[in-house]
């Protein structure tokens, strides 16, 4: 694993420009997710991952609580911008730029709460929101091998 999620962030908002912080982390997620689908054979062994970091199920949907951390202090979370960001390294894999552009050709034209919404209704939240209020925090660590089941059951 070359990447981490902020390398991942600013080719996001390079490529598509200035973006919401909760947008930001969903479309993060959703980079993550099909990657763990598509570049692994099985749920029972998942050894590739684009970036190192986790998403835990916030009640706004999945969250890294890294990207979280770096942007909080921001003014404007409606307003992320690279430099936001801080010390990030270009994606020079031209593999991994077109992958993220196949999910933001997806993805992207989508709100936030859109994302949001979307999120919500699939099993690797669904699954570590089960017991909790609509309103409760949570730290719960989605799982790596609910993502792989929930995208390997679609079309």
């Amino acid at each position: 694993m070359k990447y981490n999620i902020f390398d991942i962030a600013r080719y996001i908002i390079e490529a598509k420009g200035v973006i919401s912080h909760k947008k930001l982390q969903k479309l993060c997620y959703y980079v993550y997710s099909w990657y763990i689908y598509l570049y692994n054979d099985s749920e029972k062994d998942i050894i590739n991952r684009l970036f190192p970091n986790d998403f835990e199920a916030w009640v706004h949907g999945p969250v890294s609580v890294s990207l979280y951390n770096r942007l909080k202090k921001k003014r404007n979370i409606f307003e992320i911008r690279v430099n936001d960001l801080g010390k990030t390294h270009e994606i020079e894999n031209k593999e991994i730029t077109s992958f993220v552009d196949s999910v933001m050709e997806v993805y992207f034209k989508y709100s936030a709460e859109a994302l949001e919404s979307i999120s919500h209704q699939e099993s690797p939240w669904l699954n570590q929101r089960k017991g909790l209020g609509v309103w409760e925090n949570s730290n719960n660590k989605i799982s790596d091998r609910d993502i792989f089941k929930e995208y390997a059951q679609r079309p």
